[in-house]
């Protein structure tokens, strides 16, 4: 009788450890149970706003009676259950507190967007060739590079581009998480005679150019027409009264064509000179001395461009020149010429000399400019 009562006994407890457990496993089915505290998600990565997503397996069965709720909904717009930030297709970079309830549970949850993803290059030039002496140049023209954040372009290393030369730089990409990526390229410097060959310079994306004032000036000539000299002509009427007493008129050269002279003019190119300095000092720059080696250079290149007008000055000196009929003013046409206007108002010039070199009624003009390299 004793043995059947323990067996009574032992036969209850067993079923009271079965109840308890199973009354245990079915209070735990309604609790919330997170896959984990913090959830994080790359930038540009689709973020879930749908709490079966956080939760453990083992959480709530009917899942649609938990509530997913921000702590923060400024800027945030939520479509087909994600989240997103205003007008954009992705979340923000930035920490997203959340909360999940059910009846009087609640769990807290952080939804962190990182951005650890590289800038990447979408258009890249190993080899950029630009002028000697081009103006306005800017290297990371020539590079594209593409993130879901704003990318700033730098060029990294030192170049000169009033030397010719190989110049091995780098391009450095940087987005607004500080994320870069960084790539090396060759930077070649041409003559302004192997840059005025046919497709010898590089094009940035958007097809710009860069160019020194000097060729522009040799592009404004070639595709300007040229002027013919103007040919002086003169009536000449014969003297019906072969008898006459009258004596001939001294002035005999009304009745003589303009013989044209050919040499330099120093009186014009004089001129030209002090109109070029009281021009500077009006604007605030300085007068130019002449030297004995600007008027050399400025002499030598005006009876040059007779037979060859293109820019070919000396190393160390810039230059404007022109042709055209005797008595044009050059000086006029230059201020009114962007690039010639920058020429003459230069800073880095330490001294000038202006030439005017006439042959058959034309005048062939060269301010030649010395530089400070």
């Amino acid at each position: 009788m004793k043995k059947e009562k323990l067996i009574i006994i032992s036969v209850i407890s067993i079923l009271i450890v079965i109840f308890l457990i199973g009354l245990l496993f079915l209070s735990n089915k309604d609790r919330i149970v997170l896959k984990q505290d913090t959830f994080i998600f790359e930038l540009g990565e689709e973020v879930p706003f749908d709490a079966a997503y956080y939760l453990n397996d083992d959480s709530i069965k009917d899942i649609n009676k938990i509530n997913l709720e921000l702590e923060n909904r400024d800027s945030i717009t939520i479509q087909e259950n994600k989240l997103l930030s205003y007008k954009k297709d992705y979340l923000n970079v930035g920490k997203y507190p959340a909360i999940l309830s059910y009846k009087k549970e609640i769990k807290k949850i952080m939804i962190e967007v990182k951005d650890t993803t590289k800038p990447e290059f979408k258009e890249f030039n190993d080899k950029i060739v630009i002028e000697q002496n081009a103006k306005d140049v800017d290297l990371t023209k020539f590079f594209k590079a593409e993130d879901l954040t704003h990318v700033e372009l730098i060029v990294e290393g030192e170049y000169d581009l009033s030397k010719i030369g190989n110049y091995i730089i780098s391009v450095l990409a940087t987005d607004e998480s500080k994320n870069q990526t960084k790539k090396e390229f060759t930077l070649t410097v041409i003559s302004l005679e192997e840059a005025k060959k046919d497709n010898s310079t590089s094009k940035t994306i958007d097809g710009t150019i860069y160019k020194s004032d000097a060729m522009v000036e040799y592009e404004n000539n070639k595709n300007k027409p040229v002027e013919q000299p103007k040919q002086s002509t003169q009536n000449h009427s014969s003297n019906n009264n072969s008898n006459s007493n009258k004596p001939s008129s001294n002035n005999s050269s009304a009745n003589q064509p303009v013989q044209s002279s050919e040499g330099y003019n120093r009186e014009a190119a004089n001129q030209v000179l002090q109109k070029i300095n009281d021009y500077r000092v009006s604007q605030g720059r300085n007068a130019l001395p002449v030297t004995d080696q600007a008027q050399a250079e400025a002499d030598m290149r005006a009876k040059q461009i007779i037979t060859n007008f293109t820019h070919n000055s000396s190393y160390g000196f810039g230059e404007n020149i022109g042709n055209n009929v005797v008595g044009y003013d050059f000086f006029t046409a230059w201020k009114n010429s962007w690039s010639h206007n920058n020429a003459m108002l230069r800073e880095q010039c330490t001294a000038m000399a202006v030439s005017i070199y006439e042959k058959d009624g034309m005048w062939y003009a060269v301010v030649s400019f010395k530089m400070n390299y």
